[in-house]
């Protein structure tokens, strides 16, 4: 079974990720993770993460709904691909 989802993230690091959204995956879900990071400058380019993760933690309170992501061996970077895009 395939869930997508979009969101925002709040925190990144090589352990894992904080995403801002309004559905949340259930609680020990593994997840295939495509994040892409826009360009600073006009001249800049984009650059993609992905990795995989487990849904390590749920949270709904006053600043909105989100989940934690804990990485299973850290992210790696490229630069999106037009597959890439069209997936996330």
């Amino acid at each position: 079974m395939s869930n997508r989802t979009n969101g925002i993230t709040r925190d990144i690091s090589a352990a894992g990720v904080f995403v801002l959204c309004h559905h949340r995956p259930p609680a020990g879900a593994l997840a295939s993770v495509i994040i892409q990071v826009p360009r600073q400058q006009p001249w800049g380019q984009t650059l993609g993460l992905h990795g995989s993760a487990r849904l390590v933690r749920l949270v709904q309170d006053d600043a909105g709904s989100g989940f934690a992501l804990a990485s299973s061996g850290g992210w790696i970077m490229s630069r999106p691909s037009h597959e890439m895009a069209a997936r996330a």
